[in-house]
């Protein structure tokens, strides 16, 4: 799947690019991603100035563009105002998605290489004579919870599975006797021992007899 989605990401940056970079095929590698601005220290091209940090947001924002915040340790500057301040003024906004660096870039490069460069279409391949149907579980992407629906149209033993790509049991969602008609099932994120789980594109199966229909979703944090 790696091999796949080539989701490589070199360590440089371009200032000032607020855009998700390109596939390089000559490099094998996406170029080197956008750095809209950095908090901290000039002399490591960031900014102590507040109106100029939540300017270069509000920029990257009226542009539909992507907001990557630098903030490097070595000259992050926790005990000073305008870290705060910007922090402040960046958060909390109902607009917007919040999420990390490595995961935003994560998903888009797994979603636009795995299952036809579409995550959100369960293929329909349901037999005619069938007793039950899965649906797509929505929302998808999600983070925390999803739902996952189902049709019986018959009474039996329904099985539905969470597994990661490498095949490995995540979580038992459905295991007994069900009646038949329709059925909504939430995951919260967390496997067996119900410990949060890391995010990442995750399978779905759910088996009913001989009958058994899989999907994919993918975990964003």
């Amino acid at each position: 799947m790696t091999s796949n989605a080539k989701y490589l990401v070199s360590r440089l940056f371009y200032w000032g690019d607020n855009y998700f970079s390109d596939w390089d095929s000559d490099l094998n590698k996406f170029n080197p991603v956008g750095g809209s601005i950095e908090v901290g220290n000039s002399s490591y091209w960031g900014s102590v100035d507040i109106n100029e940090l939540n300017t270069v947001f509000d920029n990257v924002i009226d542009s539909s563009g992507v907001y990557h915040l630098m903030t490097h340790p070595n000259i992050l500057q926790w005990d000073e105002d305008f870290t705060w301040s910007h922090l402040e003024y960046i958060s909390n906004r109902k607009d917007i998605w919040y999420v990390g660096f490595g995961h935003l870039y994560l998903y888009r490069y797994l979603s636009n290489s795995v299952n036809d460069n579409s995550l959100g279409i369960l293929e329909n391949k349901t037999p005619l004579n069938s007793d039950f149907k899965l649906y797509q579980n929505y929302p998808n992407p999600f983070n925390p919870i999803t739902s996952l629906q189902y049709d019986l149209t018959k009474d039996g033993v329904v099985n539905i599975t969470i597994y990661d790509m490498m095949g490995r049991l995540v979580k038992t969602l459905v295991d007994g006797s069900q009646t038949a008609g329709f059925k909504t099932v939430q995951w919260n994120a967390t496997n067996d021992r119900n410990e949060p789980i890391s995010a990442g594109l995750y399978l779905y199966t759910m088996q009913k007899g001989q009958h058994r229909e899989t999907g994919k979703m993918v975990l964003i944090k």
